[in-house]
C-alpha cells in the first residue's frame, strides 16, 4: 500500500490480504504494520491495545470459520490431539516443527489418536530448547497417555472454544481490514472498498481490497 501510495503512475491496486499473524512484530505485541491507520492507534494507545491485540489476535483473525461446515467431533479431536502434541514439547522443553505443510492425514486418521500419533511422529519434529541438544524423539506411551488423561468434561469446553473462536473470528478479521481501509482514507485515497471476490468455502480469505486514485 505504502508502494501505491508513493507511485504516481499507480492508479489503482488490488490486494488480497491474508496470514495476518506473520505481521512483523517489533517488539513484544507492537508491530511494525498494525495497526495502521491513525483512527486506529489512537483507541490502540487509550484502551492499551498492547494487551489484547496480540499475535493470538491476528492468528484467530487468519483462521477459517469452520465449526458450522465441519463435524464438530472432528474439529475437537483435532484440536486437543495438537494440544497433546503442544503439551508434551512444553514438558520436554522442546519446540514442536512441521516438516511439511499438512503434517498430519487429519481425513485420513478417523479421530484415532494412535493413528495420529504415527502420523505426528513423520509429520513434525521436535528441537530443543537447550544449547546442548538440537533435536528429541517423541515417546508414543507418553503421548497416549496425556490423551488418556484429558477429562470427558475438556471435550465439550473444547467444543464451546471453537464455537467462540467461530464467532469471534470474522470480527478480528473486520478490525483489521478496516485499519487498513481507514489508513488509506487518512491518505487521500477516497475510492476504497472490500469487495468479496472468491467462494468463502473454497477460499477464506476471499474478500479484496479495492483502491483507485
Amino acid at each position: 500500500m505504502n508502494i501505491f501510495l508513493k507511485m504516481e503512475k499507480a492508479r489503482a491496486i488490488i490486494i488480497m490480504p491474508c496470514c495476518y499473524h506473520r505481521i512483523f512484530e517489533e517488539t513484544s505485541c507492537k508491530f511494525k504494520n498494525f495497526p495502521l491507520s491513525n483512527a486506529l492507534k489512537d483507541v490502540y494507545e487509550k484502551y492499551n491495545g498492547s494487551d489484547y491485540l496480540t499475535v493470538p489476535f491476528l492468528r484467530l483473525a487468519t483462521q477459517p470459520p469452520n465449526a458450522c461446515k465441519e463435524n464438530m467431533k472432528d474439529l475437537v479431536f483435532n484440536l486437543l490431539a495438537r494440544a497433546v502434541l503442544q503439551l508434551y514439547s512444553s514438558e520436554h522443553n522442546c519446540q514442536l516443527k512441521r516438516n511439511k505443510r499438512k503434517a498430519v492425514r487429519l481425513k485420513a486418521i478417523g479421530n484415532n489418536f494412535e493413528e495420529y500419533i504415527q502420523d505426528a511422529i513423520a509429520g513434525y519434529r521436535l528441537i530443543c530448547n537447550t544449547a546442548n541438544e538440537n533435536s528429541s524423539f517423541f515417546n508414543t506411551e507418553q503421548l497416549s497417555r496425556i490423551w488418556r488423561e484429558i477429562h470427558p468434561l475438556t471435550f465439550k469446553k473444547a467444543a464451546i472454544f471453537i464455537l467462540l473462536q467461530n464467532d469471534m473470528q470474522p470480527v478480528c478479521e473486520n478490525f483489521i481490514l478496516y485499519d487498513r481501509l481507514f489508513y488509506l482514507q487518512e491518505k487521500g485515497i477516497k475510492k476504497c472498498k472490500f469487495k468479496k471476490i472468491a467462494n468463502e468455502n473454497i477460499s477464506p480469505r476471499c474478500l479484496a481490497l479495492l483502491a483507485q486514485k
